[in-house]
């Protein structure tokens, strides 16, 4: 459906339009197409950024990076 859209968009023969589709697939096609492939919001996102905080302020101090990757995904 993406490129369908790049396509259509390409073909429109208005510039602003060409110029934006360009710079969409250039730049943004890989996130734009895995946000509607995988189903993960914003929302969920946050609280495994949140988790990682917190781990990191309980790890203070503590040399064991090991233990801290296998603690982030659990």
């Amino acid at each position: 459906m993406w490129d369908e859209w790049v396509d259509i968009a390409m073909n429109s023969k208005v510039d602003e339009i060409i110029k934006f589709a360009r710079n969409q697939n250039k730049n943004y096609r890989d996130g734009i197409t895995n946000s509607g492939i995988y189903n993960i919001r914003t929302s969920v996102l946050e609280g495994i950024n949140n988790k990682i905080k917190v781990l990191k302020r309980l790890a203070y101090g503590y040399t064991d990076l090991d233990y801290f990757f296998l603690r982030i995904r659990n």
